[in-house]
């Protein structure tokens, strides 16, 4: 039970998807002009995240391993249909406002990502904790960032005016740029805290900072240090040679059950195996 309540709590601040995690930010910077639009959006978010959580975790013994992600999609898929069919019925305003980013919750990273990562991986009461929890936590974001930027820029809030007579809304928060305004500054409110909390804590570093440089053996390099590092590691684990000429590549090869070859086509397929294997080790240097 300890864990189920663990899983469940992580999403309302540790795991915080648009401020913490950084995800999902097409529909955060999108859809929040309104603290409604926040709200509704956020509760789709949740009825699809919570079951598809749950219908992953029930299946995810008989799906295979290749065409997860595939079947994924389908399943979140239709529940994205389900909820489209249920806004138009029943809060037809609310999905006029909304628009696109109804459907496209299908191939939200929050959704697809908590899929891969969790639910997957983990029985039916701690992935449907974890969708609930990840699902409350991006509805509040959403609530709250759409609360700011209607107060500021209508002076309501949820349709009713909060503000004093005479005020001069900024138009600026109700467009774009203040979606952007909004979200840094709430980003960087939340570096404070976390620093506040490190402090009292007696850490040297405040944990789960958004942002900044990462940290390698204890210092703060670039990414362009990280990614060097990362790949220099990749190259000693398949100690292959440079990528030119004749490719030494016998670690590489042995894995994929091949024998080097030198000159014709066979060195072009080494050639073309060993470039996407760098590729991949590029792409995950880039995910860190």
């Amino acid at each position: 039970m300890q864990q189920v309540v663990k899983e469940f709590t992580k999403g309302l601040w540790t795991e915080l998807p648009p401020f913490r995690l950084v995800l999902g930010l097409c529909p955060t910077l999108a859809v929040t002009k309104t603290a409604d639009n926040g709200l509704g959006m956020g509760l789709a978010v949740i009825f699809v995240l919570a079951l598809s959580n749950l219908i992953i975790s029930l299946v995810r013994d008989i799906i295979p391993k290749k065409v997860r992600i595939v079947c994924f999609i389908a399943i979140s898929a239709s529940l994205v249909v389900s909820v489209e069919l249920l806004m138009q019925a029943y809060a037809y305003p609310l999905y006029q406002q909304l628009g696109i980013f109804v459907p496209l919750i299908v191939v939200n990273c929050i959704i697809l990502g908590r899929a891969e990562a969790f639910a997957a991986k983990n029985t039916v009461p701690l992935a449907l904790a974890d969708g609930l929890g990840i699902g409350l936590g991006f509805t509040l974001s959403l609530t709250f960032l759409g609360s700011l930027r209607e107060i500021f820029g209508s002076g309501t809030l949820f349709g009713m005016p909060v503000m004093w007579d005479g005020f001069k809304p900024f138009s600026i928060m109700v467009e774009a740029p203040g979606a952007f305004i909004c979200l840094g500054l709430i980003l960087a409110a939340m570096n404070v805290i976390n620093r506040w909390q490190a402090r009292r804590k007696g850490l040297e570093a405040p944990e789960n900072v958004s942002g900044g440089l990462p940290r390698l053996h204890g210092r703060e390099v670039s990414h362009g240090r990280v990614r060097a590092v990362r790949f220099g590691h990749f190259r000693q684990q398949h100690r292959a040679g440079p990528i030119s000429g004749q490719l030494p590549l016998s670690g590489l090869l042995a894995r994929q059950g091949g024998r080097p070859r030198h000159g014709g086509r066979g060195g072009l397929r080494h050639l073309h195996g060993y470039a996407v294997h760098v590729a991949h080790a590029a792409l995950c240097a880039d995910s860190l």
